[in-house]
């Protein structure tokens, strides 16, 4: 907590909380036991049992001398646990002579081979604690790496061609000559037009963006380091048009480029006015498609891979409140370290690209995730439009609503108290209204969701706090953040898309994350109504594709009824009630159909004869013989789940339709949750993993069909299963049929593919397109 919740335990200190001696808190852990140090304890026992028997009895040798004179159940706890409070004892109690003499001296170790100690601690993954290994003495600087001047023989004043320089740039220079070569204004000297040449001549280079920060479109670029046959670097933190040199070479496709996140490279030249062409390598999604899904993170890429550590440019600026801005550093160290970066990214390519051709990952890098960055960036770029006077009208109205919801909570309770704590209101619901179901933690006890779900009916406070939570995390997260993340120069929201985070290949959003605004509810609606076009009189159009995981399932499975139902266009959640319940199409009642549309939508997910009752209503029993009856009728379902689950324990993996590749390491897990999850998880991944690939795939060729017709339409925003378009009237019976046509056809499943189109003045209020409302189609 802050420094005015510490409080110092003294001998009275404690004597006051607990009634015994500092030296006493050892038989008070024996008999409470403490989960931080895995002393069990004995079951039941609290601070108060403990403290008292010991005071009493001075010590647990007291205790069980007298045990005798202890009553009833504590008496039969003590003597069917005394080992193990004996033990725990042994455990509590710190040795003081242990008789090991350390001689610190003969532990100085003057040398060591530090690469020895950097493998063992890669393979152990103490990754942070491999910069921490001191550097051995004797090398000094600069007598492994050949001296050579950083900038080469070019005249300093350009800042420019280091190509003439070593292969490894000479270490960090003296603070004498960084004075000396503080960096002058770039003139209209002949270095860039040298480095535009020898970059051209190389026909292909590595590359790393220097900006001011890790948001594409707000930052400021300071330089660019390229890694060819030697290093360079262009400084641009004076002025960037120097760049001007460089937008020939770089939007030249013959001239192959590779990179670490291409994608921000690519947005922040274009906020520059160059289209960065000729992208064949990304080093991030490379790792991440062939790794155990890993977060990309260069330097550890260049641990693993190259068995090199890298000073990063994070390393120079820090972390936190004590980061420095890469502005205010040399130029001369900025570089060096750029150029480093690059130079790790040049060298490591060949390496990944090997991996992923090894694990049959390399045409789905190829045709997949390198043709989706500019498809990723040009959304990005593109932004989506928000209308902040509704946002300020909702946030008042959601404020008002919580009000009410926080009165509503303190009258059913009976008095006010933080209904954000958790502690606070786990003490009330369990403590003071005794509800069942409360699980102590260590903090308090457990009110997460899945905890308050199951006492909905038991008090009508319950239902009240859920829905207070639900208003309270919409609210920040949408209404009161969206506005604040309105770039000041597009007036637009830019979303950052990552191909590298999510590990079954679907693309994830942040900053703002605009992939978890809930569907089915009205004030989820709400929301969404506040995207809208930046020109009123254009149209918001969303296509989603229909029940996509059910249609791969059915693919995947080759089940003969499941695609049966599919191919005659049947309503498929009916067409499940009336095989399972063996009644005709036309006698499928609601009801019917609510149940077969859960399970066809859970059973890949791990649905059980439990949580199908739950969510139905059904007895566990009638919920068992539904699940039995599904199984009997789509046998394909079953026979699919049994072969993935044998397939991930022999390979330790799974894929998707295109290759695409998911560890599962738990799948072998001796604890049983552990395992099962695993098991869904390896169930899942294919299905939902492929319906990921499928939209990745139509938005590729999307962008390639409205570039082909210059369209002024503008593709902004990806949600799973969905695509967001801004349109001009004009332009709304080409798109509809466009996006439909290319979502459909993305690829050749053995049952069709089929996308609803929508239009609306903004995302919450879109309409079918044959809907009689929507009549500016025709």
């Amino acid at each position: 907590g802050r420094m005015s919740d510490i409080v110092v335990y003294d001998e009275e200190k404690v004597r006051e909380r607990f009634g015994i001696s500092p030296i006493q808190t050892i038989d008070f852990k024996a008999l409470k036991g403490d989960p931080s140090d895995n002393i069990p304890g004995v079951p039941g026992f609290g601070e108060k049992t403990a403290s008292e028997l010991v005071a009493r009895y001075g010590s647990i040798e007291g205790i069980y001398e007298h045990l005798p004179e202890i009553k009833g159940k504590q008496r039969d706890l003590l003597e069917e646990y005394e080992a193990q409070v004996l033990q725990g004892k042994r455990l509590a109690t710190i040795v003081e002579a242990p008789g090991i003499s350390l001689d610190l001296e003969a532990c100085r170790r003057p040398d060591y081979d530090r690469s020895a100690a950097v493998e063992l601690f890669r393979e152990l993954e103490f990754n942070s604690l491999v910069p921490r290994l001191p550097r051995p003495r004797q090398l000094g600087v600069g007598s492994r790496e050949p001296e050579g001047p950083l900038y080469g023989s070019a005249p300093p004043a350009t800042q420019m061609s280091l190509f003439d320089a070593a292969e490894t740039l000479s270490p960090a220079l003296s603070q004498r000559e960084r004075e000396h070569r503080s960096p002058l204004p770039v003139g209209e000297g002949k270095g860039e037009g040298e480095l535009a040449a020898k970059l051209r001549q190389a026909g292909s280079f590595a590359m790393r963006v220097v900006c001011t920060g890790p948001r594409a479109m707000e930052c400021r670029l300071l330089g660019i380091a390229f890694a060819a046959d030697g290093p360079a670097y262009l400084d641009l933190s004076e002025d960037t048009a120097p760049l001007e040199t460089l937008k020939e070479v770089l939007e030249d496709e013959s001239i192959t480029k590779t990179g670490h996140d291409v994608k921000f490279d690519l947005l922040v030249l274009r906020r520059h006015g160059i289209e960065l062409k000729g992208i064949a390598f990304d080093t991030a999604i490379a790792y991440f498609l062939a790794s155990t899904n890993r977060t990309p993170n260069l330097k550890d890429v260049s641990l693993q891979k190259l068995d090199e550590e890298l000073t990063s440019l994070a390393d120079l600026t820090g972390a936190g409140a004590k980061a420095v801005p890469l502005s205010s550093l040399p130029v001369s160290q900025v570089a060096e370290t750029a150029c480093r970066e690059a130079d790790a990214v040049r060298r490591v390519t060949p390496i990944l690209e090997r991996e992923l051709k090894e694990k049959a990952l390399y045409q789905l890098f190829l045709e997949v995730e390198l043709p989706l960055i500019p498809v990723l960036a040009e959304m990005e770029f593109n932004g989506v439009a928000i209308n902040t006077a509704f946002l300020r009208e909702l946030a008042i109205e959601l404020d008002t609503r919580i009000r009410e919801l926080e009165l509503d909570i303190y009258n059913e309770v009976g008095h006010q108290f933080n209904i954000g704590s958790t502690q606070q209101l786990g003490q009330i619901l369990f403590g003071e209204l005794h509800l069942p179901g409360g699980k102590r933690t260590k903090t308090g006890y457990s009110t997460d969701a899945s905890v308050l779900e199951e006492l909905v009916e038991l008090h009508p406070a319950v239902g009240k706090v859920l829905e207070w939570r639900g208003l309270c995390k919409l609210k920040s997260t949408y209404v009161d953040a969206l506005p604040g993340l309105m770039n000041q120069e597009t007036g637009r929201v830019h979303t950052s898309f990552s191909q590298t985070t999510a590990t079954t290949g679907r693309l994830s959003s942040s900053e703002p994350n605009l992939q978890n605004i809930p569907i089915r509810t009205d004030l989820g609606t709400r929301i969404r109504q506040a995207f809208v076009c930046a020109d009123p009189s254009w149209f918001l159009l969303a296509a989603d594709y229909s029940q996509i995981e059910l249609r791969i399932l059915a693919h995947v499975t080759g089940d003969p009824n499941l695609i049966g139902a599919f191919q005659r266009l049947e309503d498929i959640h009916a067409s499940t009630a009336a095989f399972v319940f063996k009644v005709p199409m036309e006698q499928v009642t609601a009801d019917m159909r609510r149940v077969a549309k859960m399970v066809n939508f859970g059973i890949a997910y791990g649905l059980s004869d439990f949580g199908l009752a739950r969510g139905t209503g059904m007895s566990r029993d009638e919920a068992g013989s539904f699940i039995r009856g599904y199984f009997e009728t789509y046998p394909g379902i079953q026979h699919y789940m049994q072969q993935t689950k044998r397939d991930a324990a022999e390979l330790g993996y799974v894929c998707t339709l295109l290759n695409r590749r998911r560890y599962i390491p738990d799948i072998h897990a001796g604890n049983y949750q552990l395992r099962s999850a695993a098991e869904r998880m390896a169930i899942n991944m294919p299905i939902q993993g492929t319906a990921a690939d499928i939209i990745k795939l139509a938005m590729i060729r999307l962008l390639a069909e409205m570039r082909q017709r210059q369209v002024r339409s503008r593709m902004i925003l990806q949600v799973h299963d969905e695509l967001v378009f801004e349109v001009p009237e004009d332009e709304l019976q080409l798109m509809t049929k466009l996006v439909k046509d290319v979502m459909e056809g993305a690829l050749q499943l053995a049952v069709p593919l089929t996308v609803d189109v929508k239009i609306g003045g903004n995302w919450g209020e879109i309409a079918p397109v044959d809907a009689p409302e929507v009549a500016v189609v025709a």
